[in-house]
């Protein structure tokens, strides 16, 4: 969906990895700050400092763009910063969402729906890329629309449930979506 200003996005992210670059960080470093500073912000939606949270999770999100624009202006990279970076995305959602759902008391179902969809939007990604299919444009709700999201939740906390629902429904619609463009591009094989 954001897939339009891409090229902008990736030009901020190239500087920010230019200034990572000259301070000594790696590629994987940037992954694991990117990391802890999300899972900080998880922590402060626990205690219900909303306010600072949303400003950890929109930098530790940041940062995920940042570690990869880091890798290819290194050089560096590599089969298992991918899979780390993938999988502490993952941690991360997990961690943002379920704190979400706890400390602003949105509805279980919705919470449920909201975090599946979440995971298995981006595992229903792998699982397809793995066949040799290339889903980078495929789906209404990629990281960057579910981060926007969460950020929104939190800005707007009185009115969580609405962002769960609407995440729950983007995300899951977007396995759909993925599942769909995956069976007629490989049909039965």
């Amino acid at each position: 969906m954001l897939n339009r200003i891409r090229p902008l996005v990736t030009q901020v992210f190239v500087a920010a990895a230019r200034g990572f670059s000259r301070l000594g960080f790696t590629p994987n470093a940037v992954t694991l700050l990117g990391f802890a500073v999300t899972a900080i912000g998880a922590w402060l939606i626990l205690l219900r400092l909303y306010p600072y949270a949303v400003t950890l999770v929109a930098i530790g999100g940041f940062m995920d763009g940042v570690d990869g624009a880091l890798a290819r202006l290194l050089n560096r990279v590599t089969k298992f910063g991918g899979a780390l970076d993938s999988v502490l995305d993952r941690y991360g959602d997990a961690l943002i969402i379920a704190a979400a759902w706890y400390s602003m008391r949105v509805m279980p179902v919705l919470g449920f729906f909201a975090l599946a969809g979440s995971l298995i939007t981006s595992y229903s990604r792998a699982r397809l890329e793995v066949t040799g299919l290339s889903l980078s444009s495929v789906g209404i709700l990629e990281r960057p629309e579910r981060m926007i999201i969460l950020v929104l939740t939190l800005i707007f906390s009185a009115y969580a449930n609405y962002f769960f629902i609407a995440l729950a429904v983007l995300a899951n619609f977007t396995v759909v979506q993925r599942v769909v463009y995956g069976w007629r591009k490989l049909g039965d094989s």
